[in-house]
């Protein structure tokens, strides 16, 4: 079975197996971020924008109705978006009045397109999986 180029940068393995061997969060994600901007890149790479366009609505009523049943409002509130994409929730969370949204996201394609999208805010590039992150 033949790989791709963007395959073969992305993982080390013994080039038999079709299972990634040393996968690179911050090269997968950033390839395919650049690739496929938008929901198309951040949703479901299988399904459509109109569909994933509808799974992040009903995501977004879920968040919002729990937010609601637990007596959490956003109103004038700072938010961290952790793994904020190319902002849905940055833009959602603004909406229901935040005062300020601060991003992370592994990928720097994600932060130039939110701080073009979101001057007022703050964002920042970094894997919280590292113990140094802040």
């Amino acid at each position: 079975m033949a790989r791709s180029a963007i395959w073969r940068d992305l993982c080390e393995g013994d080039g038999k197996s079709a299972i990634m061997t040393n996968y690179i969060p911050s090269a997968y994600w950033e390839q395919h971020l650049r690739r496929r901007q938008g929901l198309l890149g951040t949703g479901h790479r299988q399904f459509s924008l109109d569909y994933n366009i509808k799974m992040y609505e009903a995501a977004a009523a879920n968040l919002e109705a729990a937010l609601n049943n637990s007596n959490t409002p956003i109103q004038g509130r700072s938010i961290l978006d952790v793994g904020c994409g190319f902002g849905y929730y940055v833009d959602r969370f603004l909406r229901l009045g935040a005062q300020t949204v601060t991003g992370v996201d592994l990928t720097q394609v994600a932060v130039q397109h939110l701080e073009q999208a979101f001057p007022d805010q703050r964002f920042y590039q970094a894997d919280i999986s590292d113990a140094g992150w802040t």
